[in-house]
């Protein structure tokens, strides 16, 4: 058993003695000080359980002793000292004894009954104290949080908390909710969401955690997307109170839609490209086959028709090329482009388009105004851009000018951008675009306001993830509406490459191809041109011809993608066994690092799918005169 420690502080040594064989036998281990100052020394370093102190000590008032803190104290005193006792007790003693005979030998039931009662006071102070240390941490937690909670009381049908963030939040002071019903919330909850916050208001009585999602005014002023989760309190079973957690999920619905929208495009992008893949092999087959014919008709009505395919076929090869921006795939030129005179033969183009209809103008302030890029897709993407955002009757106006986007910046865009110097390209239109209805779709393809001119916005995406660089949408600005793409200012670039006019020639060629079409009609079209050819239909069947004898080839034309072997690998496999026959590599699908891969292996040539002959015919005569020149 565990012994109390006891200190009696008496200066009367008779009085001492007989409280010392008062507790004589007792659990109770008693320390006796002769003054207040002995008393000091020894509370400094001991912690007793209880007190028991005479009123009057020669050195000074024993009641100062109750300023340590937990001390538990009884006093003692002599007749007369009553009034002095109780005003003891008023400053904190647990209880007071008159000396005398009895009080002497019950003082083992006194200390015992002052040991109970200073354990229920420490027990009481500890558990003030938990308390008061608990509601700290509560309102710490609470003023540190963002999200905005509630207490509601069911009985009462009050609000009894609410945390500072509501102010925040909503600009409602936390005081002001207190007292009042929840329905008095709803004065700042958009009309249209009213009825679903309402519902869970009313169902605030139930079993189970509820949600729901509205819109509100924020603390600004502004509409807010607000998430609210109520919780049931429940006691003995019942519910009790509801505690109730509100979050302002504006940002973060903004950003899952945004990671949402790239996955899709680019899934999106992934089925594109697969689609367009198969339509440059049959827009080759047509291209190659009408030239062919037009070759050999003679009649003029035929002839017209024959141009009338071949434009047709222009038409659709410029379509799959924006499919293939919108996928971010295929081969784009990397050379240099004032974008301010591309820019400016698009309003040269739009003025012509719309005629009277829109005022097109123009404020080149960029300078530099170099990029890395291919002018036609920039082309493109600013005249789908000026037709998508026309006003009838309004303005279009292009602006282009030199910005610096810093890592902040470009983290605000869901595009893969580096740092550094660009050019802000901004198309303004006096029309208005429900930026906020389309959002989710903008850029999707065929989503365009004009489907006259195809992909519309999603080709200018593309565009601009080629060219590493961003497009953003902006509606209901002053000015109208505006588009802005990002690309990067060029810090160096490659000369444009003059196109050899179409030649004819000599030798014998091996072209691969799996898609039969294309190889019957590349086959023609090559003999058509002075060549004699023998085919391959699978990358296997390319590297068997060659081990029979490279020697027999002037050049080899071989597509990217076959059955059996295919790409860098197969490439490879062929500079081993041909290492110095020019090779031209074919693909109507191909991805920038590909083309990375294909020069690592010492390609001749990259040739485009679907190509006209005047474009193959160059090509090839430029590689025999490269393999001539070695």
């Amino acid at each position: 058993m565990t012994r109390s420690l006891v200190l009696l502080v008496e200066d009367e040594p008779d009085h001492a003695e007989l409280c010392r064989r008062g507790m004589s036998g007792r659990a109770c281990e008693l320390e006796v000080a002769s003054d207040l100052a002995t008393a000091r020394r020894w509370l400094a370093d001991h912690t007793p359980d209880l007190v028991l102190c005479d009123l009057r000590l020669p050195d000074g008032d024993p009641l100062t002793l109750l300023d340590l803190p937990g001390l538990a104290m009884i006093v003692m005193t002599s007749h007369g000292g009553e009034e002095r006792a109780v005003d003891a007790m008023r400053r904190g003693a647990l209880d007071y004894v008159i000396k005398s005979p009895e009080t002497f030998r019950d003082l083992p039931h006194i200390i015992e009954r002052g040991l109970r009662t200073a354990r229920h006071v420490r027990d009481k102070r500890h558990a003030e104290e938990l308390l008061r240390e608990s509601d700290a941490r509560f309102r710490q937690l609470a003023s540190s949080i963002q999200d905005a909670f509630w207490l509601y009381d069911l009985a009462s049908d009050r609000v009894i908390y609410a945390s500072p963030a509501w102010q925040t939040l909503f600009g409602i002071a936390p005081d002001d909710l207190l007292d009042r019903p929840l329905a008095a919330r709803l004065t700042s909850v958009l009309e249209r969401d009213r009825p679903a916050l309402e519902l869970l208001l009313r169902e605030r009585a139930g079993r189970e955690p509820q949600r729901v999602d509205y819109r509100a005014l924020g603390a600004a002023g502004d509409e807010r997307l607000i998430e609210e989760r109520t919780f049931p309190v429940l006691d003995d079973g019942k519910p009790w109170r509801v505690a109730g957690l509100i979050s302002d999920v504006t940002q973060k619905r903004a950003l899952a839609e945004s990671v949402e929208r790239s996955q899709r495009l680019g899934a999106l992008g992934q089925l594109v490209g697969g689609v367009s893949h198969e339509l440059n092999n049959m827009l080759g087959t047509i291209m190659h086959a009408t030239e062919q014919l037009f070759d050999r008709a003679t009649d003029g009505e035929t002839r017209e028709l024959l141009q009338l395919i071949s434009a047709a076929a222009d038409r659709n090869r410029g379509l799959t090329q924006q499919l293939m921006a919108f996928a971010r795939v295929g081969a784009h030129a990397t050379i240099a482009v004032d974008i301010n005179r591309t820019t400016w033969d698009a309003i040269t183009l739009l003025r012509r388009t719309l005629g009277a209809r829109v005022m097109v103008v123009g404020d080149l302030r960029a300078s530099p105004a170099d990029i890395v890029g291919d002018p036609g897709q920039l082309q493109t993407a600013l005249l789908n851009i000026g037709i998508q955002v026309r006003a009838d009757g309004g303005e279009l106006a292009y602006e282009t000018e030199n910005v610096i986007l810093d890592e902040a910046a470009c983290a605000t865009f869901p595009f893969e951008l580096a740092p550094g110097p660009y050019i802000q390209i901004s198309v303004y239109s006096s029309g208005t675009i429900d930026v906020a209805a389309l959002r989710a779709r903008i850029f999707d393809p065929f989503a365009a306001a004009d489907p006259a001119v195809g992909l519309g916005l999603a080709a200018v995406y593309g565009t601009a993830v080629a060219h590493r660089g961003a497009v953003a949408v902006y509606g209901g600005l002053e000015r109208g509406t505006v588009v802005r793409l990002y690309l990067p200012q060029a810090r160096g670039a490659s000369p444009v490459a003059e196109v050899a006019s179409p030649v004819r020639g000599s030798g014998h060629l091996l072209v691969a191809d799996d898609e039969p079409m294309v190889l019957d009609a590349l086959t023609r079209t090559l003999v058509s041109l002075g060549y004699s050819v023998t085919v391959a239909h699978d990358g296997q069947e390319v590297l068997d011809r060659l081990t029979e004898g490279p020697e027999r080839y002037v050049a080899i034309i071989c597509d990217l993608m076959m059955p059996k072997r295919h790409g860098a690998a197969l490439v490879g496999e062929i500079r081993k066994l041909a290492p110095v026959v020019p090779l031209i590599v074919a693909s109507g699908f191909v991805r920038d690092h590909q083309l990375a891969d294909l020069a690592t292996h010492a390609v001749t040539a990259f040739l485009p799918k679907p190509m006209r002959r005047a474009e193959l015919a160059a090509v090839l005569a430029s590689a025999l005169r490269s393999s001539e020149r070695r």
